[in-house]
């Protein structure tokens, strides 16, 4: 018999919470920095927590709100959201002794009370100690390591931010956009109802999205007007094992002239194309202000991808995801050509930042046990 680590990481996550509530917005992401693995089995274990009633999961802006005081958490509530027995019976029976045999037909009277009595004697000790003991244990061990945890400290953040590109900031993905690669491919749709793309260098970017500018006589003029929406892409390297690539979509609006004289400043080529202030007179300016967008890494080995939204869109969990009805025969691992699936625990767990979305998971699964969002 050996409880899952599933039971030790939910007091980790209980343990990080109260530590760091004060000083940091404690969600999935900062958890799995801290207990050292995938985001997605943290937020597994945070909805069996709030199931029970132990936690708060605040979407929108993030972070995690304890329901009960930490002396009224003790072990075994902890035990119980995460690691429920089947029947209220810790130890699973054999289910076919066999009536015939004398030592099948007395095995249950033989064991039973004993291993309820070992259940009781395990149960009663969970009971003993609550969240509140690990909160004075854990005060005590960071007051003699108060040098190395200063909250505020460059060092600590660190432990936190996972390497890589993957988990920059919003306004990160889109500075790369607008400063490193600049030049992008942009799709609108026309008055048929078809794709139509243009080469468009995107101008300037912030918090609050894209900017770029075009002349009020084109027809990709006329088609942000019409649909107020687009899509593109822009693409870094000297070939495609080096390449980086950003596709964003989202909605776009006129912001006009006002801000030409900043976008010309920050891209003095403009200079040449519309050379006096009579010519700049053409030129708009839009916003990219709501939308998605996907990184995507292929120079990383593993690959490396992410999504991002930003002007309040709603990011939309994307892939392929092992369900509950996974068997754990491991036919999906090795099929998996980034070799992205964690088969540590049943259910098996795929590392949605090394996926390549290539379905050989959910084609090989032999119960269906894999689905695609």
């Amino acid at each position: 018999m050996q409880i899952s680590s599933r039971f030790t990481v939910a007091l980790h996550i209980f343990t990080c919470v109260d530590t760091f509530k004060d000083d940091y917005k404690v969600t999935s992401d900062f958890l799995a920095g801290s207990i050292g693995t995938n985001p997605v089995i943290i937020r597994k274990i945070l909805s069996q927590l709030q199931g029970a009633g132990l936690i708060k999961v605040i979407r929108g802006t993030g972070g995690i709100e304890l329901m009960r005081d930490l002396k009224d958490i003790s072990f075994y509530d902890v035990y119980q959201a995460i690691e429920p027995v089947e029947d209220g019976d810790l130890f699973r029976f054999h289910e076919n002794p066999s009536p015939q045999c004398p030592v099948g037909r007395n095995i249950h009277a033989l064991l039973d009370d004993k291993l309820k009595a070992i259940q009781e004697s395990m149960e009663t000790e969970m009971k003993k100690y609550t969240l509140a003991d690990l909160r004075t244990g854990m005060q005590k061990i960071l007051a003699k390591e108060a040098y190395r945890w200063t909250p505020k400290a460059k060092c600590f953040r660190s432990l936190f931010k996972r390497k890589g590109a993957v988990h920059m900031e919003v306004k990160d993905y889109l500075k790369i956009i607008s400063e490193d690669i600049h030049r992008t491919i942009v799709a609108t749709v026309d008055d048929e109802g078809l794709p139509v793309t243009a080469a468009i260098d995107m101008m300037d970017s912030d918090e609050n999205g894209l900017y770029f500018l075009t002349a009020k006589g084109k027809n990709f003029y006329d088609r942000l007007i019409k649909r107020e929406y687009l899509a593109l892409t822009a693409m870094k390297g000297e070939d495609t094992m080096s390449s980086v690539a950003i596709s964003v979509r989202g909605k776009v609006r006129e912001l006009g002239y006002d801000k030409i004289p900043e976008l010309f400043e920050k891209n003095p080529y403009m200079h040449e194309i519309y050379p006096t202030a009579e010519s700049m007179q053409a030129l708009t300016v839009f916003q990219i202000y709501e939308g998605t967008g996907e990184y995507f890494d292929l120079s990383k080995k593993p690959i490396e991808r992410a999504s991002f939204s930003f002007g309040g869109e709603i990011k939309k969990e994307q892939g392929y995801f092992i369900t509950d009805e996974c068997i754990g025969c491991g036919s999906c691992v090795e099929v998996c050509p980034q070799s992205c699936i964690i088969p540590d625990e049943v259910p098996f767990v795929i590392k949605q930042e090394n996926c390549l979305h290539c379905g050989n998971c959910r084609a090989t699964c032999p119960v269906g046990a894999v689905e695609r969002r």
